[in-house]
């Protein structure tokens, strides 16, 4: 269910996945090249590999960090449902990183 939500809104999803990637690029100290080669592997793994579970579990964290992200800006939501949407989304980016973090490092040590 939340794979199918999740590759509805790929390219609202796979623009999270960027964020993230870059996130961890710059705190790695990748350059800006192998980083983009890195992001288009990524990119097609994503495309060709939609059962493997790190990739359902990367693109349902960018979903859930996306959607929770949505409604914290939400003005009708009170102050504390945005508050604790703020803490989920936090909780999904921290997570989504770290997937994404094996799964980069993965496909870093393979040869193409």
């Amino acid at each position: 269910m939340e794979a199918d939500d999740a590759y509805r809104h790929a390219a609202a999803n796979l623009a999270v996945v960027d964020e993230a990637a870059a996130y961890l690029a710059a705190r790695a100290g990748v350059g800006p090249d192998r980083m983009d080669a890195l992001t288009a592997r990524l990119h097609q793994l994503i495309d060709t590999n939609r059962t493997a579970p790190g990739i359902v579990r990367i693109m349902a964290y960018a979903n859930a960090a996306r959607i929770a992200d949505g409604e914290a800006q939400d003005p009708r939501a009170g102050w504390s449902t945005r508050r604790a949407l703020r803490r989920d989304r936090a909780r999904f980016r921290a997570e989504l990183r770290g997937q994404l973090a094996a799964t980069l490092d993965a496909l870093a040590a393979e040869p193409y």
